[in-house]
């Protein structure tokens, strides 16, 4: 027997009596036919007929846990995303593309850039909002959110404005740095989106070298994510990152680095911190802070504090 149909929009909570609750990630048709998706907690995102899918939607209230709220906003993200992507390619008239290499090549084209932040994007979105609620929410030192500059190496297709935006991070600047011309493009995009969605950070530079970031006056982030195991980063390149991030946050920065839990790239990392130690720039808080299933057991965020001399 059909019912009544359900009023979603995109981020609404419902819950289904087999599979729990879950957050509408998707909407189409209408009467009859209309239809969502939904990802629930415990399973994978599913599509059901409004007309006979036993849901319900549920009022999400004030004094809801933080991780349901987290896991809603999330999915508003996701939903976002998946929307500028369409705008972007039909925009530049691109075709669909099978590019399934997780690491991206300097020379990726339009299409393969799109289709790679399809495929690995969310992935990517989940790490670095684990990362960013250590740092901004279960910390016991207080960081700050407005006012900062905030500089992403290996930025790829520049993600992290996302995240930025939903945990609330005002920048003056946000600058990109990565050797591939066309994720850099793609970084341009995504923030002219947000600006014309008035998201209150203004954008900053998308470059292919650190020579060519200004200095900054004030504290800011740097956020590196999944940088440190690329086969092209070597002891000269953390050196000479070392050196220009000095120059460009002579106040010091905090540093959010997201690698893979393998030896061989921790090593890279302690590398890393152990030359930036080498260039006068001083650590005042450093946390470890493990994965969670959803964008695999492999991997670990690693969150540093730290401070210029």
């Amino acid at each position: 027997m059909s019912q009544p149909y359900l009023n979603l929009k995109l981020g609404d909570v419902v819950h289904h009596r087999n599979f729990g609750d879950g957050v509408v990630i998707g909407l189409s048709g209408s009467g009859k036919s209309a239809q969502a998706r939904i990802k629930f907690q415990k399973t994978h995102a599913r599509d059901f007929a409004l007309a006979w899918a036993p849901l319900s939607k549920i009022e999400m209230k004030q004094d809801v846990l933080p991780e349901s709220k987290g896991a809603v906003q999330f999915s508003k993200t996701e939903a976002i995303l998946k929307d500028v992507l369409d705008l972007i390619q039909k925009k530049y008239s691109l075709e669909d593309s099978n590019f399934g290499d997780f690491n991206l090549p300097e020379e990726i084209s339009q299409s393969d850039v799109i289709a790679y932040t399809r495929r690995y994007g969310f992935r990517h979105l989940r790490e670095l909002r684990h990362a960013f609620r250590e740092l901004f929410v279960t910390a016991t030192y207080a960081v700050p959110r407005f006012s900062v500059d905030i500089l992403d190496i290996g930025c790829g297709p520049g993600l992290s404005q996302f995240i930025l935006q939903e945990f609330g991070v005002t920048g003056i600047t946000y600058s990109g740095f990565d050797h591939a011309t066309n994720c850099l493009w793609l970084c341009r995009e995504f923030s002219n989106h947000l600006e014309s969605s008035n998201v209150p950070q203004i954008a900053g530079q998308f470059v292919e070298s650190l020579h060519e970031i200004k200095t900054s006056e004030i504290r800011g982030f740097v956020i590196m994510n999944h940088v440190l195991n690329q086969p092209s980063v070597n002891k000269a390149t953390l050196k000479l990152w070392a050196e220009q991030l000095r120059r460009i946050y002579p106040h010091g920065f905090y540093l959010v680095s997201i690698e893979p839990k393998f030896p061989e790239f921790s090593r890279q990392a302690e590398l890393f911190f152990k030359i930036m130690h080498e260039e006068g720039i001083s650590t005042l808080k450093q946390a470890y802070v493990y994965a969670r299933g959803e964008f695999g057991a492999n991997s670990k965020a690693v969150n540093w504090l730290v401070c210029g001399a």
